[in-house]
């Protein structure tokens, strides 16, 4: 696993993981598994979640399915649409690319969201679960 990504929503009571996959064309879709956590995870048990889901990031989805599989996401996650998830959460970005992490707050632009380098953090795969879960709380704290 070289490349992968993951999304990491912060609610007012829960983490929630979701990993991506693409369709035949390489459009990036929300994808299973997902994973919800209270907000006092230990930083042990949320790491090794998010790897998990890093992992199982990047098959390949027929066209015809994705609206279907979104839209199962978005029930496994608690909501009815993306806009009610973005009302009530904040986002980071979660990437794993040669073994570096890079967290990136996803600041909410118009119906998205967008990142900015200059926001986002790097740390190494081999660093201690409480620093790289702190380092995405920080993030977290960049969204206000």
């Amino acid at each position: 696993m070289s490349n992968a990504t993951c999304d990491i929503y912060k609610t007012n009571t829960e983490y929630i993981i979701h990993g991506y996959c693409a369709d035949r064309n390489g459009l990036d879709l929300a994808c299973e598994p997902v994973f919800h956590f209270p907000l006092s995870v230990n930083p042990n048990e949320l790491l090794t979640n998010i790897r998990s889901v890093l992992a199982s990031s990047g098959m390949i989805l027929n066209n015809s399915e994705n609206k279907e599989k979104e839209n199962e996401l978005l029930k496994l996650i608690g909501f009815n649409s993306w806009q009610a998830l973005r009302k009530s959460s904040k986002l980071c970005s979660f990437q794993l690319k040669n073994d570096i992490y890079f967290i990136t707050p996803m600041h909410k632009k118009g119906g998205g969201y967008m990142g900015k380098e200059n926001d986002t953090i790097k740390i190494s795969i081999n660093e201690k679960s409480e620093e790289v879960i702190s380092k995405l709380k920080n993030s977290f704290e960049l969204l206000g």
